[in-house]
């Protein structure tokens, strides 16, 4: 399995957090809820001191965050460029393919001249 690396503003809160916790926590708030995934936004010291009492069960287990404009547009170009490269690829391989089909089609035509000759 591929390991996910979270962006270094993604900072999780409450005791002993992994990566794989805050995933499933993402995960579940985005899924489940209904309102703006914003995280918790109690401080981190009253979360780590007691998470019972102040963690928001609506909110993943990360800090608070703010995604700005800037950074959409960033991604946005990101997923583009990945897009581009991807059907890219996927003609490549069908250029491959109809190649590979063409000169199997040339040499069945081959086989059929010399069993008529």
């Amino acid at each position: 399995m591929i390991a996910m690396e979270l962006p270094r503003m993604m900072q999780g809160v409450g005791p002993e957090m992994t990566t794989e916790n805050l995933l499933h926590s993402i995960a579940t708030a985005l899924h489940v809820n209904q309102a703006p995934v914003m995280g918790q936004t109690a401080s981190r010291a009253s979360l780590q001191k007691n998470p019972g009492v102040h963690v928001n069960p609506e909110q993943p287990l990360i800090q608070s965050l703010i995604v700005s404009e800037d950074e959409i547009r960033k991604q946005e170009a990101r997923v583009r460029t990945a897009r581009k490269r991807l059907e890219e690829e996927l003609d490549n391989i069908r250029e491959e393919e109809a190649e590979s089909s063409g000169e199997d089609n040339d040499d069945a035509e081959d086989e059929d001249f010399k069993e008529k000759a």
